[in-house]
């Protein structure tokens, strides 16, 4: 199994989870107002309190691409 860290993989794609999110909390709680950059904030801070720094994942969701 492959090991990932899976807070700096949030944080590399911040900008696409954040819109993520967003999307689905307005799709969940439509017309419930929140600050966007709040709410990532408690989701990267909740992922630090339930997460291994080093979380496995199966070897299948992992490609590692040669540098050119």
């Amino acid at each position: 199994m492959a090991r990932i860290n899976a807070e700096e993989i949030v944080r590399d794609l911040s900008s696409q989870f954040r819109k993520a999110l967003t999307q689905a909390v307005q799709e969940v709680l439509p017309g419930t107002p929140f600050d966007d950059q709040e709410l990532f904030h408690a989701f990267r801070k909740a992922l630090r309190r339930k997460c291994d720094v080093w979380e496995r994942v199966r070897d299948e969701c992992v490609e590692i691409q040669q540098r050119p």
